[in-house]
């Protein structure tokens, strides 16, 4: 699994190490608005704020609760932002972070995702969130309900959709 803005993350706050997987868990923290993320951001500066631009921050599409409009039903349902949701969306969007800064020939390079691009992001992770969310309470029914997809497939599926490869081998 290679996320690549994990591997150069280290502030020292707090313990912070981002280069441990189980610290990633909790450094990443579901934000409600964005002068949460604002407080996260100051306290951890090992994290790209430069990832984020204030045409991004200040859309409300990826904050906890929001939901794509013009939807009803289940897409409606698959689409609102939930913790697990604006997670994903968060480790993708510093992936391509990462991504796009170590290609950058020049500092003078455009790093950030276009706004329409972010928008898709936002989508991808909710869709995605709930193909795990389903993978994980997968059963067999046939196989005295054993759990058809182990934790460790689960995880590797994740780190596929973080680095935009949703095919697993």
């Amino acid at each position: 699994m290679s996320t690549g803005w994990k591997n150069q993350a280290w502030c020292g706050v707090g313990g912070c190490d981002l280069n441990s997987p189980e610290n990633i868990e909790t450094a990443v923290k579901p934000f409600v608005s964005q002068e949460s993320l604002f407080i996260f951001l100051h306290k951890h500066s090992c994290l790209p704020l430069a990832a984020f631009g204030r045409e991004h921050l200040l859309g409300e599409r990826w904050l906890l609760g929001s939901r794509s409009t013009g939807l009803d039903g289940c897409w409606a349902e698959i689409t609102l932002i939930d913790k697990e949701n604006q997670k994903l969306f968060l480790e993708r969007v510093l992936f391509l972070h990462s991504l796009a800064t170590s290609r950058a020939t020049s500092a003078a390079q455009q790093v950030r995702l276009p706004i329409a691009q972010w928008e898709k992001e936002i989508e991808i992770a909710c869709v995605a969130s709930y193909v795990l969310k389903a993978m994980k309470d997968s059963i067999d029914s046939e196989n005295c309900n054993a759990r058809v997809f182990s934790d460790t497939v689960i995880q590797q599926c994740r780190a596929r959709v973080i680095e935009g490869c949703p095919v697993y081998k």
